[in-house]
């Protein structure tokens, strides 16, 4: 404030210390050579008291002011050294809550002058006048600056408490928004609504309008709880603004969307010191769900006592303390123990224990007491009221305090002697299934090595006629009958020897002593040199043989003759049961890293019944003494089998009989080359 000052000023503490000064003023005592008692840190109560002249007057009149006798002085006189030039010295107390002291100016004034003949007296008092204004203008303008600068203070400390308020009120709601309860902050008298969080938005469904009745225009409906609608004066807020206080009361709220939620409500006035109130304080909590418990629990109970004599369970209840037991009717509904007869008592239970087994279950249930169990469970036979001896099953449940001893156990004894029996009858069932099952894979497996020697035995006298067929076939004296009847020997006699090598390739399967030879096989080859040879069989049944291949190599990892073989039993397969003017299609492609073989046929078809299991042994769709078509049913499951052992997938697909049928072949492609 005081380097704005245009005239020399300091300020003076009470104890006569210079807390501050301008640089006028540090100039000004400069040039007269004045003390270092005028400068900040001096006493200038001392420099005056050894100064002559006008600093002989300042020192008593400012000691005056400092000590409150006074409130301002003033003096003037000649500076030391400069005839004609005057100055004022202006002192004015200066009290604020901050600063106790004084304020000194010293201003130039206008030269006196003596009268004379060449100045006139009137010119004389007009330059006094003047200087005196100069200095009243000069207290003025140093006064107006201090009256300022008061003013900037109170504004920064006003300034300061408003962003305190507002620090607060941002605080307060991030409180609020924390908080799990929906709030509501209401001024008093008017209810303007001016504080809510954004729980309570989501309680309600919407906004609240800055209301007294904002519950009541936030778009639903609020009902006691025996469904009367709240009065426009019932609403809490309302009522904590009229001083009233709400503790728990529960609202029926039902939101603009027809939601409902119930609503646990508590209302404060909030008064001050002398005790009027200046706002109201609503909070808001959803317990529709623990009233739905409620009604659950409730209903559950209910279902209890009405299972308890439902059911023919003997449920028991005992209080731990008193060693009491309360029966349900399944005592003697189950058991037959009239009710006349049956004690409330742990000693009468336990006598209808088989005697070996009371103590047994009496340490057992004692220990779970003891220990920090739940629950408890045992077995033994129980006595009925008739005499005899049911198995039953003794569960218990076991409640406890929050210290954890055991305060009750709620049980029920379950007859299982029905039980007991049948499971003894599912035992015996099971081992004779056991037994039944063990002989059958027994003869399975002797079936299976029958097949293989009888195979063998077939073999072995086969050979030798097909090889003297061969020989006959060449005889030129042999007449056209003779051909005729050695070609009906030749073809039976390999039909013959082609159920033989499907008996032995069964064989081998069974037996794990099949074994392939790997190697990568073009497999389009495969297909094309199969289906080559069963062109002259589908020409002579009058069937439509076609082939579709790519161009490209499909070579795959595996036993060339093995592949040859699934190729000819699916295509022999189709000839077979395709009738005459029938076709069969037979495509490979590639799909991703697999190779497609598909043979469709227009044939007889496979039932619906058979098509899960047309893969299996001796499976065949028509069994009757009159079947059409020959074999052992073994072609497709040996196909299986080998497409299984070459990592691939074999599927049939049939509409039904008389519709034809597919089957589908994929194997792995392989990275090699085929050889």
């Amino acid at each position: 404030m005081l380097e704005v000052l245009p005239s020399c000023a300091a300020l003076v503490a009470r104890s006569g210390e210079v807390v501050a000064c301008n640089e006028p003023w540090i100039r000004f005592h400069a040039e007269r050579g004045a003390s270092d008692g005028y400068t900040v840190g001096g006493d200038i109560l001392a420099a005056c008291d050894a100064a002559a002249g006008s600093d002989g007057r300042l020192g008593p009149g400012l000691r005056r002011v400092l000590d409150g006798l006074q409130g301002d002085f003033e003096c003037e006189d000649e500076v030391t050294g400069q005839p004609g030039r005057r100055h004022r010295t202006i002192v004015r107390r200066v009290l604020t809550p901050d600063f106790d002291g004084a304020l000194v100016l010293r201003v130039d004034v206008a030269p006196h002058h003596e009268p004379s003949e060449r100045q006139p007296r009137a010119q004389l008092d007009l330059e006094r006048l003047v200087g005196e204004r100069t200095a009243e203008l000069s207290r003025a303008n140093v006064l107006l600056q201090y009256e300022i600068d008061e003013r900037h203070r109170a504004s920064t400390e006003r300034n300061r408490l408003l962003e305190e308020v507002r620090l607060e009120r941002r605080l307060l709601a991030a409180v609020l928004a924390q908080m799990p309860l929906g709030v509501m902050i209401a001024e008093a008298p008017s209810g303007r609504v001016v504080l809510h969080n954004d729980q309570l938005v989501r309680l309600v469904g919407r906004p609240l309008a800055p209301t007294a009745a904002a519950l009541a225009t936030s778009g639903g409906s609020a009902f006691h709880p025996g469904g009367v609608r709240y009065g426009d004066d019932e609403y809490p807020l309302l009522r904590a603004l009229r001083g009233e206080s709400v503790d728990g009361e529960e609202i029926d709220y039902q939101r603009g969307d027809g939601s409902r939620v119930i609503l646990r409500t508590c209302a404060v006035p909030v008064r001050d010191e002398h005790g009027d109130i200046l706002a109201a304080v609503v909070t808001f909590s959803d317990v529709t769900e623990w009233r739905t418990v409620e009604r659950e629990l409730r209903t559950s109970e209910t279902r209890y006592r009405l299972a308890s004599r439902a059911v023919r369970d003997a449920i028991w209840d005992l209080d731990v303390a008193s060693e009491r037991i309360a029966w349900s009717d399944g005592i003697t509904l189950r058991f037959g123990h009239p009710p006349e007869t049956v004690a409330p008592t742990v000693s009468w239970r336990l006598e209808q224990i088989r005697p070996q087994d009371r103590e047994r279950v009496a340490a057992g249930l004692r220990a779970a007491l003891a220990g920090p169990a739940s629950h408890w469970q045992d077995e033994y036979p129980f006595r009925c009221f008739d005499g005899r001896w049911a198995d039953v099953i003794d569960r218990g449940f076991i409640v406890r305090d929050k210290a954890g001893r055991a305060l009750r156990v709620v049980g029920a004894i379950e007859d299982v002697s029905e039980r007991r029996r049948a499971e003894a009858e599912r035992a015996a069932l099971l081992a004779r299934e056991r037994r039944a099952r063990a002989d059958a894979e027994a003869a399975n497996r002797a079936k299976d090595e029958f097949l293989a020697v009888v195979s063998h035995e077939l073999r072995t006298p086969l050979s030798p006629i097909l090889g003297f067929l061969e020989i006959l076939f060449e005889d030129p004296a042999a007449t056209a009958e003779q051909r005729t009847a050695l070609g009906t020997i030749e073809r039976n006699a390999r039909s013959l020897s082609y159920l033989i090598d499907d008996l032995l390739d069964v064989s081998r399967i069974t037996s794990g002593k099949l074994s392939l030879e790997y190697a990568p096989i073009d497999l389009g080859e495969v297909v094309r040199a199969v289906f080559d040879s069963a062109r002259p069989a589908a020409e002579t049944k009058g069937v439509t043989l076609a082939l579709r291949v790519l161009d490209d190599p499909l070579v795959v990892a595996g036993d060339a003759g093995r592949l040859t073989q699934v190729v000819a039993n699916l295509v022999s397969n189709a000839i077979k049961f395709t009738p005459l003017g029938g076709a069969i299609r037979v495509t490979l492609a590639r799909a991703g890293s697999r190779a497609v073989l598909r043979v469709q046929d227009t044939g007889k078809g496979i039932a619906p019944e058979l098509l899960p299991h047309v893969f299996e042994r001796f499976r065949k769709g028509d069994t009757s003494d009159t079947r059409v078509h020959g074999g052992l049913g073994l072609g497709l499951a040996i196909v299986r089998h080998l497409v299984d052992l070459h990592g691939g997938s074999v599927t049939a697909e049939s509409d039904g009989e008389g519709h034809g049928a597919v089957l589908t072949v994929e194997l792995p492609l392989s990275s090699r080359r085929a050889t």
